[in-house]
């Protein structure tokens, strides 16, 4: 069985060992700093920076530079959901104030505040806290994840040394330890001992152990990066160096020490820098209290450390006390409710979060923590008006899930993805939009001011703008939303979409109640023989008694719904449009080239080498089928004449002659190009909607037999399954299936 022990962990990956916590000399730390001081010189507020975005990527593409987009993309799965118990899934409403609320602490905004998430009952706050917690711990065992704290190694031959050449003789010295009042076995333990090891109790990073008014010049000679030199000397993320000071302990041990060695050298000997831990467990770097914890103000004492060094270094001026909080000094200092106990060490907090200081007995101790807690809306009253914390206290939001997407991952996380099987593609996310949209505010200014009209678009968004809400939460902008709408999409639109989150998400359904309704709806589906389509979520949702549900809009159910149906029949044209590019091509360049010429003319494009005849409808057929069959001559006229102004000053003169582009390259190409086939694709089903031969071969292709049909409406139907397949996801039973549903619905006429 050792042998068993000794293979398996020499064996082991490289990345599950764990990081040696072996004490670096201080002259070795200082070098390591000038080689990479951003590693080694950085705080809690800096560690925890970096530990977000060790596990959050920034996306690749910014916000807005995407027109399907409103939040920037950023994804906290790696943060609270990769690798833990109970995952806790962020909506890109919270995503976006988490990473604000990072970018804070970088910025040192938000030092000296304590850190509040408040959300109602069942919105996931604990489990939030719990896996941010572990990924702290997480984090710190790698690598990348080192945070210095301050470790003495007492020279005890070298104190010896130094008191005997001041007449304190060896025998003095074992008098002293092997008194009444000494620890038993000192004197047996001092002779073998070589030196004394011990961390500094409130975690003090090394670089604060040298005299503040040598710590400029100091750092000033040792790093070289001038680039971040300058960002060390001038930004506020780095002014803790030198305005923080090292514990009593600490600089009373300093203080003595070179007293006695009258070297600055000499005490730095027995300075060392070595990894700070993160244990939950222990309450150690960081420590998360429930309400029901007791509370324990008793000063903690090494009387150990503390009567070996007195009596070693013969002074009385050491005092190794400190509280609770020293333990998470420089670490994470968390409350999961601020209610019974958790209120009182609140009021505990709010001196130390305002001034940075307590005292223990007659020691003033200094505390810099990062201090967070979680709170329900309704236990706000009991702390909220003291003057001296309302300044103090900074409140993130986490409401009910807003994205109806995040919504759609919870539920395959409790239930199990493969629940994607009972439904057709989109029809899980209908569920989660109407739970989503109990959790919505009626009305927006800020969606208000961006549609002011609701009816402009009377299928698909409400009068209380909560369909639109749903999909800006969800960090999408509908496909029926128009090109000149998109466009007003700015950063100002986005600051007041994002402003009026913070009223939303703090009623409705619940996340405990969403789960109950979706499995009471996977229970109603055990017989079903068809996948389940959205007939079947309205109907559920239609008979449900619940109260949350009575409280939407009457006409939510039919927007989303008349939404589904929308990109359901978009999916089906574009499966079924079959086009020839080239073709495409050589029509557009041929109309580019004859609008410069005059009716009765016969010309050859030179883009084609293809001869024509310009008369009125050959411009017609072309024309119609971008503006549309009931386009009027007037219409069309005007449509030409812009093509040719714009073709002539810009496509020919610029674009051809000054940038040798081809004529398909060109802008104007390529917005015809998009316009002619976006008609093509919207009429793509009109061959086939009153086909009766097509929908009795659509009906006989799910049983297997083809055979009686002739060769185009097998190449159309095999077509269009295969591509509703592989585009967008449909089983060859869901594409029957949903191609039937539009023509039944004479949905292709619709939209």
């Amino acid at each position: 069985m050792e042998n068993f022990l000794e293979n398996f962990f020499a064996n082991l990956p490289k990345t599950d060992v764990k990081i040696v916590r072996k004490p670096i000399e201080f002259g070795t730390f200082l070098q390591l700093t000038s080689e990479n001081p951003r590693y080694y010189l950085r705080d809690i507020f800096q560690f925890f920076y970096d530990m977000v975005f060790y596990f959050v990527k920034y996306p690749s593409n910014k916000r807005l530079k995407i027109t399907n987009k409103i939040f920037e993309d950023f994804n906290l799965d790696g943060l609270l959901v990769d690798g833990c118990e109970n995952p806790f899934y962020a909506d890109p409403v919270f995503c976006e104030r988490f990473i604000d609320l990072v970018k804070s602490f970088k910025k040192r905004t938000l030092q000296n505040h304590l850190i509040l998430f408040e959300g109602p009952p069942g919105s996931g706050k604990s489990t939030f806290l719990n896996n941010l917690i572990s990924k702290i711990e997480e984090y710190g065992r790698t690598e990348e994840g080192a945070l210095f704290k301050t470790y003495w190694k007492i020279d005890i031959p070298g104190v010896i040394e130094v008191l005997e050449k001041n007449g304190v003789s060896n025998a003095i010295i074992e008098e002293e330890f092997g008194g009444e009042n000494s620890i038993p076995n000192v004197v047996q333990d001092i002779q073998k001992r070589k030196s004394l090891d011990f961390s500094c109790p409130r975690y003090d990073h090394p670089i604060l152990q040298i005299p503040k008014n040598l710590r400029y010049d100091l750092l000033d000679q040792l790093i070289k990066d001038r680039k971040f030199k300058k960002k060390l000397f001038e930004d506020t993320e780095y002014e803790w160096i030198f305005k923080d000071t090292p514990c009593n302990i600490c600089l009373s041990l300093y203080d003595i020490l070179y007293d006695r060695f009258k070297s600055e050298i000499k005490v730095f000997k027995m300075i060392y820098a070595r990894r700070a831990v993160f244990r939950r467990l222990f309450g150690v770097g960081v420590s998360v209290y429930n309400p029901s914890d007791p509370i324990c103000n008793e000063p903690k004492i090494n009387l150990f450390v503390q009567e070996y060094l007195r009596t070693l270094l013969r002074t009385d001026n050491i005092e190794f006390i400190y509280s609770d909080l020293a333990l998470t000094n420089n670490g994470v200092y968390a409350l999961m409710d601020i209610k019974e106990n958790n209120l009182e060490r609140l009021y505990r907090l709010h001196g130390i979060i305002s001034d940075g200081v307590h005292k223990v007995g007659t020691v003033e101790e200094r505390i810099k923590s990062m201090f967070i807690g979680l709170v329900n809306p309704e236990d706000k009253q009991k702390f909220e008006n003291v003057p001296s914390l309302k300044d103090r206290i900074i409140y993130v939001r986490i409401p009910y899930v807003l994205d109806y997407k995040t919504e759609v991952a919870i539920y395959k996380s409790k239930f199990g993805k493969e629940i994607s099987r009972l439904f057709q593609p989109h029809i899980i996310e209908v569920f989660a939009k109407i739970i989503v949209a109990t959790r919505l505010e009626k009305d927006s200014q800020a969606l208000r001011h961006w549609i002011p009209d609701p009816m402009k678009y009377d299928k698909f968004l409400d009068k209380e703008y909560i369909h639109l809400k749903i999909y800006s939460y969800s960090n999408e902008i509908p496909l029926w939303m128009d090109d000149a709408d998109v466009k007003k999409l700015d950063k100002d639109l986005f600051q007041e979409i994002y402003r009026e989150s913070e009223l939303d998400g703090f009623k409705g359904v619940s996340g405990r109640q969403s789960l109950q309704l979706f499995g009471d709806f996977l229970e109603k589906l055990t017989s079903a023989k068809e996948l389940v389509g959205i007939d079947k979520v309205l109907n559920f949702f239609m008979s449900s008694e619940l109260a949350e549900l009575k409280e939407i809009p009457q006409n939510i159910l039919v927007v989303i719904a008349n939404d589904y149906d929308y990109i359901v029949t978009q999916e089906v044209k574009e499966s079924i449009y079959f086009f020839n590019r080239e073709e495409i091509e050589n029509q557009i360049a041929n109309y580019l080239f004859s609008i410069n010429f005059d009716l009765g003319e016969k010309i050859v494009c030179p883009f084609t080498n293809e001869e024509i005849e310009v008369k009125e409808e050959y411009f017609e057929q072309f024309e119609k089928a971008i503006l549309g069959e009931n386009s009027t001559l007037l219409e069309r006229k005007k449509f030409r004449k812009e093509n040719q102004h714009f073709y002539v000053n810009t496509t020919l003169a610029q674009e051809i002659n000054i940038l040798g582009k081809k004529i398909n390259e060109t802008q104007q190409f390529q917005n015809l190009y998009q316009r002619y086939t976006k008609t093509l694709k919207e009429n793509a089903l009109i061959p086939f909607a009153g086909n009766l031969n097509f929908r009795t071969a659509l009906k006989e292709f799910g049983e297997g037999s083809l055979d009686k049909f002739d060769d185009k409406i097998r190449r159309t139907i095999e077509f269009l399954i295969n591509n509703l397949t592989r585009k967008f996801g449909y089983s060859k039973e869901g594409s029957i299936q949903i191609v039937q549903y539009v023509l039944d619905n004479n949905l292709d006429k619709k939209y």
